[in-house]
């Protein structure tokens, strides 16, 4: 009975507030900053009515509504491969995936072009995407701690605050100088928990001070420099605001063709990009761009969002057989930070 409390709270504690901070953060792109402004904006119209018609039609049924909370997110991403792809390492984008993940409840995992690699160019200032797989990674550390610490409070204290420990220093690990508070630390510091097992973080010093998290717990170390910080020697936080980075994409990452699976790589997505204005558009461009034809067969697992989604350069849907286990924090992000669903 020990492990279930802190289990449950902590278990989500870092993922529900860096994917909400992502509808904080959340402004939706200038379709004349994409390749293809007016495509990007036709299908990015096409995706909202078609999403408003879906939950309309599914009021009342919240799993078919979830449903159409998924199919919009994805939709989404696709209006960027499509006709936004010069800007498919930026903020925007990055921004976006979050709030799909957090909507659809999914690991973070098997999403195109996130995270964004490093060294590439108009990337994101913070890579939230990295930042979220390395917490994943924190998650099933902190589920096998918990096995071990069952009917021994002392250490499951410190597994809890070891989980808490590598989450706080992946923050400042990945992008030291950025303000980390734009992306949810500032929640996970000050929020503190409140069942009887649960740790607040400063007080988490007295149980982690004389052990080491990654030799004796069998947690992962940051990719950067391997340091874990506890409450005592957090490294004073970064300043910067979120920014794209210099640099311009001018083709189409994976090709003018590429799949990506999604939902539980229930179904996948075959996106064509297309051709970019000339010049790849920027602040100002004027909306000429046509774009293609969107159709849509084999639906599984989503609610139906109708018969295409504006104009993408083509995107055809179609079934797979895979799945995906579904992450109990994620699965409950929404629901205990916002309260809501949201299809932006």
């Amino acid at each position: 009975m020990l492990t279930s409390q802190p289990l449950f709270i902590l278990s989500f504690l870092f993922f529900r507030a860096v994917l909400a901070q992502q509808f904080i953060n959340f402004t939706a792109i200038d379709p004349n900053q994409c390749a293809a402004p007016s495509a990007y904006l036709s299908c990015y119209e096409g995706v909202v009515q078609n999403t408003a018609k879906s939950m309309n039609e599914t009021e009342g049924n919240p799993t078919a509504q979830k449903g159409c909370g998924c199919v919009d997110g994805e939709e989404k991403i696709n209006c960027f491969a499509g006709a936004c792809w010069n800007r498919i390492y930026g903020c925007e984008y990055q921004n976006q995936v979050g709030i799909y993940l957090a909507e659809c409840s999914l690991p973070a995992s098997d999403i195109p072009f996130w995270p964004s690699p490093s060294n590439v160019p108009g990337a994101c200032s913070y890579n939230t995407g990295l930042i979220l797989e390395t917490i994943y990674g924190t998650e099933n550390s902190l589920f096998s701690c918990y096995d071990t610490a069952i009917g021994n409070l002392q250490k499951l204290y410190e597994c809890e605050c070891c989980g808490l420990a590598v989450g706080v220093s992946t923050f400042f690990d990945i992008c030291p100088a950025t303000d980390p508070t734009l992306l949810g630390l500032d929640t996970v510091l000050s929020l503190g928990t409140k069942g009887q097992y649960d740790v607040p973080w400063p007080s988490c010093g007295q149980y982690i001070q004389n052990i080491n998290c990654v030799a004796d717990l069998g947690f992962v170390a940051p990719l950067t420099t391997g340091t874990v910080f506890n409450p005592t020697n957090t490294p004073a936080a970064g300043t910067q605001t979120l920014f794209d980075e210099p640099g311009t994409v001018t083709s189409p990452p994976s090709g003018s063709v590429f799949t990506w699976f999604a939902y539980q790589s229930s179904y996948s997505y075959v996106v064509t990009a297309i051709e970019a204005e000339e010049p790849v558009a920027t602040g100002g461009v004027g909306i000429t761009a046509t774009g293609g034809r969107v159709t849509k067969t084999g639906v599984v697992g989503a609610a139906s969002t109708g018969s295409g989604s504006g104009s993408s350069g083509g995107t055809t849907k179609s079934s797979a057989g895979n799945s995906l286990p579904l992450r109990f924090s994620a699965r409950l992000a929404l629901v205990m930070v916002l309260g809501f669903s949201i299809c932006l």
